[in-house]
């Protein structure tokens, strides 16, 4: 950044940077600053597609912060002990730490100002060159899209019309060979790596009824995928689990199909905070394919739910997947369909939990069909 670049920052954009720092420690009034729709937060989001946007811009504005911090040290701590730590200037002014016989609270308010205009004058320069940067790219992204396509939310899942398969062979994973406390051997355990799912008594009926308990983590950005090791799946097939959340506020829970790695998954996931289905795709080198649908009725908790997914091949070989969520194992009607899907739907399947609030739910069961 040139010497003189904080100069060119209008009165606006001072505000909107004030305000954003002001609202650091409130996602909700964050959530409703200007800088959100900046090329910047956008591409954040895109790299972390598992965060708020709120979460992005404070992402943004710290990684800004650290960059101010080079060359304008005192302006970064002073930022940093205002804005990231909630102090007041009055508290700065009366610490130690700022040497309150040496500076004036007049100068200390000047600090801040000079502060906040370094820091929007980053903003400015790195969005102007993340703006350059999307748009040298834009031709070349859209002719790449239309060569490798992506997939498709279908507008109306009930209607949506394929020929449901007679599945022969069944896998039913009851949990009851695991002793209570541990994770299942034939599981592999992947991500989160603060959290550790085990078989739990989730009823108190004779015989016990056991489940396996993912935990939850509040106020982490966290995946746990934990995989079934024996087998690996190929379209047809069918996979199909019971799911009770046990705590809210919390995100989602469901399954993982298609898992060959990291990088290469499908995550369909029940959203117990906004109350919709969630649909992530992942294939190594291509975008990130991400779609939603409400869930028609209030996800309770303490409730148990049914998620079913199908995975299949038509006629004119493009895959899809069709998705139920009902109280009852015999309802199966489509509330999510995507078709055109890019991955190859073939690998390890499991179960799954995400979000920055990793909720606390009983799988009772978990089955394979194919």
């Amino acid at each position: 950044m040139t010497q003189d670049s904080s100069s060119k920052v209008t009165d606006q954009q001072y505000k909107d940077m004030l305000q954003a720092l002001k609202d650091l420690g409130d996602s909700s009034k964050l959530a409703d600053s200007p800088l959100i729709s900046s090329c910047l937060v956008e591409n954040h989001t895109k790299e972390n597609p598992h965060i708020f946007s709120s979460e992005a811009l404070r992402n943004v504005l710290t990684e800004l912060l650290n960059l101010l911090g080079v060359g304008s040290k005192n302006h970064a701590n002073l930022l940093h002990t205002r804005f990231w730590k909630g102090k007041e200037l009055t508290e700065i002014w009366d610490s130690e730490t700022h040497n309150p016989k040496m500076l004036a609270y007049r100068t200390i308010q000047l600090h801040q100002r000079t502060g906040i205009h370094k820091l929007a004058a980053w903003f400015q320069e790195k969005e102007t060159a993340c703006q350059q940067h999307a748009s040298s790219l834009d031709t070349s992204s859209k002719r790449r899209n239309e060569e490798i396509g992506a997939s498709e939310l279908v507008e109306n899942a009930s209607e949506f019309v394929y020929t449901q398969p007679t599945f022969l062979t069944k896998i039913i994973e009851d949990f009851h060979q695991t002793t209570i406390g541990q994770t299942p051997e034939s599981w592999g355990a992947y991500g989160g790596a603060n959290i550790t799912p085990t078989v739990q008594a989730i009823e108190e009926k004779r015989p016990t009824k056991h489940g396996l308990s993912f935990p939850s983590i509040a106020n982490q950005q966290v995946n746990k995928d934990l995989i079934y090791k024996p087998v690996q799946v190929s379209a047809p097939y069918e996979i199909k689990t019971q799911l009770t959340f046990q705590n809210e506020p919390a995100d989602r829970a469901g399954i993982v199909i298609g898992w060959q790695n990291r990088s290469q998954l499908i995550r369909i996931q029940a959203n117990l905070y906004w109350n919709h289905l969630s649909y992530w795709e992942k294939v190594s080198n291509l975008p990130m394919q991400r779609h939603m649908v409400q869930i028609p009725d209030v996800i309770e908790v303490g409730t148990p739910y049914w998620l079913t997914m199908q995975a299949d091949i038509d006629k004119s070989q493009k895959r899809f997947v069709i998705v139920s969520w009902a109280t009852s194992e015999q309802d199966f009607v489509p509330i999510l369909a995507i078709q055109n899907v890019q991955h190859p739907l073939t690998g390890y399947v499991g179960l799954s939990t995400s979000g920055p609030n990793l909720p606390y739910v009983h799988f009772h069961t978990f089955q394979i069909a194919t």
